[in-house]
């Protein structure tokens, strides 16, 4: 009888868990997406979007960008799921880098 209690208690701890990473990755995927669209809007408007990728990437973070892209750059309509996953992964960091240092206000 005590197994399937565990079993149910193990489930809601993992729930908990996933859910405050899901809240924790949510607050800093809405900051960088607001800023990608700001991105797309202005400083690499001119381009279209089969081809500003690499363009909006170095806009949202150049050190993510040189870490991830520069060695070898996205080709026009190219899909890296894998260098895309660095790259986000890279962006996060660095915005709660940018978190734990400034206020706030100024985010």
């Amino acid at each position: 009888m005590a197994r399937p209690t565990l079993v149910v208690w193990m489930a809601v701890g993992w729930m908990a868990i996933a859910e405050a990473k899901s809240k924790q990755h949510s607050k800093v995927d809405r900051m960088w997406r607001m800023q990608k669209k700001g991105c797309e809007m202005y400083e690499c408007s001119h381009l279209n979007e089969w081809t500003n990728m690499n363009c909006v990437h170095e806009c949202i973070s150049a050190a993510c960008y040189a870490e991830v892209y520069a060695s070898e750059p996205l080709e026009d309509g190219e899909i890296d799921e894998y260098r895309y996953h660095k790259f986000l992964s890279c962006i996060r960091n660095d915005y709660r880098a940018r978190a734990r240092q400034l206020p706030k206000e100024e985010l």
